[in-house]
């Protein structure tokens, strides 16, 4: 896009406070923990001593044990999930008629529990909590008075 200059000059000032948020809980913290772990720092000192940390967590037998069964955790599960998910997504698409709705329903009604019982939860907040805060304190401010009802 060509705009004007005044134009991208305003994206960076609606950009920048997601920049300075993403640097100050991820960016930093990360770095910091990258150059923590070249020390042998117990919350108070810390000594500059390189790899040794790297050594020791490498010659653990424990930890790679961790390590490769994390690894093959994640690969098959990704790869399983995947598999499985593209399968069914293809079965559901290729069959034809009344078991095809069947199926596509049977499939796409969990999607929907999480956004119904969701609901029912921020109803029961508006309706039934801000109602008793309400009452309970006397203050009817909430947009839900006590008086007012569905």
């Amino acid at each position: 896009m060509k705009g004007n200059k005044s134009f991208r000059n305003i994206y960076w000032l609606f950009l920048a406070p997601v920049l300075i948020v993403l640097l100050l809980v991820i960016v930093f913290p990360f770095i910091y923990g990258i150059g923590t772990s070249f020390t042998n720092s117990n919350g108070l000192d810390m000594t500059f001593i390189g790899l040794e940390n790297y050594k020791a967590l490498f010659q653990d037998r424990r930890f790679l044990e961790s390590l490769n069964v994390t690894f093959w955790f994640s690969v098959v599960s990704v790869v399983l999930v995947n598999v499985l998910g593209l399968s069914l997504g293809v079965l559901v698409t290729s069959i034809k008629g009344k078991f095809a709705t069947f199926l596509r329903t049977t499939f796409f009604v969990p999607n929907l529990i999480g956004g119904v019982i969701l609901g029912f939860i921020w109803q029961f907040i508006f309706i039934q909590a801000f109602t008793a805060i309400a009452e309970a304190t006397g203050i009817d401010f909430f947009w839900f008075s006590v008086k007012q009802r569905w």
